[in-house]
């Protein structure tokens, strides 16, 4: 099995988030496409007046670069808006108990085989629709993170690395377990 963990970028401890969790455990990941490429995705991810940040980005190459640790709440999915994501929690902030991941590029177009493997930390979570969301689910204004990745096919990617035994956990010491 490859080591991700050699995949990892150093951590760039992104300004956008709260710390903590305001007591509440990880229940589920979303997912999305930044409508950009690296390093500028990263760079303006960096400014804390764009007040927008995930936990971790998948590069193209499978790069992993993680802005926020899992312990702190990133500020990746915003107010639920037209909301049909059935894992939301009435009257709290998706934020609090998700796991922001993004993957590079655009909406339109579709993930690299480099990218797709490293949904295996989806398999730290039941495999259903209330633990896995796109950030269109959340804000129906959004298009993130695009029609192109279809949820039943990553779900289904993951349910094969957990019968193959080929996943881990998270990729961040300190992470919530």
């Amino acid at each position: 099995m490859e080591n991700i963990y050699s995949n990892i970028d150093p951590i760039y401890p992104c300004p956008n988030m709260w710390q903590g969790r305001d007591g509440h455990a990880i229940k589920a990941v979303v997912i999305h496409k930044p409508e950009g490429e690296m390093p500028g995705v990263k760079d303006y991810l960096m400014n804390p007046e764009t007040q927008k940040s995930y936990h971790f980005i998948i590069s193209y190459d499978g790069t992993i670069t993680q802005l926020v640790n899992p312990d702190n709440s990133a500020w990746h999915c915003g107010g639920p808006e037209g909301a049909t994501w059935p894992g939301l929690i009435p009257d709290v902030n998706p934020n609090y108990y998700t796991i922001g991941i993004s993957l590079e590029g655009f909406a339109a177009q579709p993930h690299t085989e480099r990218q797709f493997p490293y949904f295996r930390w989806l398999a730290f979570f039941p495999q259903t629709p209330e633990t896995i969301g796109y950030h269109h689910d959340i804000r129906a204004d959004k298009a993130c993170p695009g029609l192109i990745l279809n949820k039943a096919a990553v779900i289904a990617c993951v349910e094969r690395l957990v019968e193959a035994g080929n996943y881990v956990g998270w990729p961040a010491e300190g992470a919530a377990k």
